[in-house]
């Protein structure tokens, strides 16, 4: 778990660090016509069908001592849709890119649009390639996947520096960020071939292995394409209301809000693998672990999301200073991150309700909050811009995630008396003490009249949010569920 978190965090804080480089080297025009371009790329990841979720899952359940296909035929059947897929989506997604970059690609050189449309083609690869990733994690490597991961990061910070500081333009910045979703897939497949597992047979693909994926993937896929489309659309859309500028400041708000969903799911999904596992061998300890999952990480998002709620006015201004409309910026990130502390409460669940067998739980559920959002993104993106996207896309959480709740717990066995006692109250305790008692401190610290008042109030959030882990622990059993989580992964 300790490598995931690192590397989920090596991620989060690339993409914050580049962003002020990015801006100065080329501008907001510029990049973000990239930033359209590589967010509905990241839509287009999803013509597997959820397959990579299917090799993870099936290969996992083969480790916990369940009968079906091996690795070898789940990797080369997969491979073989990811393949169709990727080929069918690459002729529509050149179409778009090239009216994209010809319409709103105004501020780029005539020598720049095609580079950019070739390399924006080349965020196909990762698709072509991930089924690879999915084995090794499916095969008990996960720490591996996550090393490799964190040299793509590497190679994106070192790419994109070099390409700032030798004006290598918005060209040498797209082929960093490309090599760097390339690089860990190609880890991947050299990771796999060292420990044997590529070694091809002609049964190594198999119809009745792809059927058996699919039926599984499908329903996975349906709740991740949907939740995908809702989170993701904001840069697309206000780059098709607005301008690639103002998808450039939405997308540095956005950076923000990611940081705390991306630790989130890195917290979360190294125990996929161990849920799918104990759910197909022990119940009773898969429950246990599932609770301590939620706790954990529901309280570490929620405590970063009231942290950077409160230090974002000085974040941004000490961050991207005078290269974006700061205010606007940073009520957009603080609209977002008052949104997750709402929308947390069921990520952790969709992977749960996975790990039983019970993939598409969360359809419906996610179904709502996309056509909530898409309802209101146009009005109030036309009337309010990227702040009116945030509230879009926050706003219907209110009603959502009570529904979300209603989805989930059964299937995974747990009753909402359950999760309140076992995950929600410990949170909202937790948060509301630590809340009470930073700002005691801010009003000492707001009469001696210091600089960055919203720093110095986050800091003190968070530190009373250590004491108040250390005085509850033994009123909510906070060590035991930490214990908990050493579970083989």
């Amino acid at each position: 778990m300790s490598l995931s978190v690192i590397a989920g965090v090596a991620s989060l804080f690339a993409g914050i660090i580049l962003l002020p480089f990015i801006l100065g080297a080329v501008g907001a025009e510029r990049y973000g016509v990239w930033l359209v371009l590589s967010s509905v790329a990241s839509y287009l990841y999803f013509a597997d069908i959820g397959v990579g979720a299917a090799i993870t899952h099936y290969g996992s359940r083969s480790r916990g001592g369940e009968n079906g296909p091996s690795l070898k035929k789940l990797l080369f059947s997969g491979l073989v849709f990811s393949t169709g897929a990727c080929l069918a989506i690459a002729p529509m997604y050149y179409f778009f890119t090239s009216w994209y970059v010809g319409t709103w690609g105004t501020s780029m050189g005539e020598q720049e649009k095609a580079p950019i449309i070739w390399l924006s083609l080349g965020l196909m690869v990762p698709l072509l390639l991930r089924p690879f990733g999915s084995a090794l994690v499916g095969a008990g490597f996960l720490t591996i996947d996550r090393r490799n991961q964190v040299v793509g990061v590497a190679v994106r910070v070192v790419g994109t520096l070099i390409a700032c500081a030798y004006g290598f333009g918005i060209v040498g910045i797209a082929i960093a960020e490309l090599m760097a979703l390339v690089v860990p897939s190609v880890l991947s497949i050299l990771s796999l071939y060292a420990r044997r597992l590529l070694s091809f047979e002609r049964g190594d693909i198999s119809r009745d292995t792809l059927r058996l994926m699919l039926r599984f993937s499908y329903r996975s896929f349906s709740v991740s394409l949907v939740g995908a489309l809702t989170v993701q659309s904001g840069v697309i859309m206000i780059g098709l209301v607005g301008s690639p500028a103002e998808a450039t400041y939405y997308n540095a708000a956005f950076r923000i809000y990611g940081s705390v969903r991306q630790l989130l799911a890195w917290t979360v999904d190294p125990f996929k693998p161990a849920l799918s596992r104990l759910y197909a061998s022990n119940r009773a300890e898969a429950s246990s672990v599932l609770k301590s999952v939620l706790l954990v990480s529901l309280g570490a998002g929620a405590a970063a999301s009231c942290a950077l709620i409160i230090a974002v006015p000085d974040l941004v201004t000490i961050w991207l200073g005078g290269a974006v409309p700061a205010e606007s910026v940073s009520l957009t990130a603080q609209i977002l991150l008052a949104g997750l502390l709402l929308n947390m409460v069921h990520i952790p669940l969709a992977p749960a309700t996975d790990a039983v067998g019970k993939p598409g739980t969360l359809f419906w559920g996610q179904i709502l909050w996309l056509c909530l959002c898409l309802g209101l993104g146009y009005p109030l993106a036309t009337e309010f811009g990227i702040i009116g996207i945030a509230l879009a896309l926050s706003a219907p959480l209110i009603l959502v995630e009570p529904f979300m709740l209603k989805l989930a717990l059964p299937p995974i066995g747990l009753s909402l008396t359950e999760w309140y006692f076992a995950v929600a109250k410990p949170i909202v305790v937790l948060i509301s003490v630590s809340l009470g008692g930073s700002a005691l401190i801010v009003s000492v610290i707001w009469f001696i009249n210091l600089d960055y008042l919203w720093l110095w109030f986050a800091f003190a959030f968070c530190v009373c949010v250590l004491v108040t882990v250390f005085v509850l622990n033994r009123t909510f059993r906070l060590q035991e569920s930490i214990a908990v989580l050493n579970v083989e992964l």
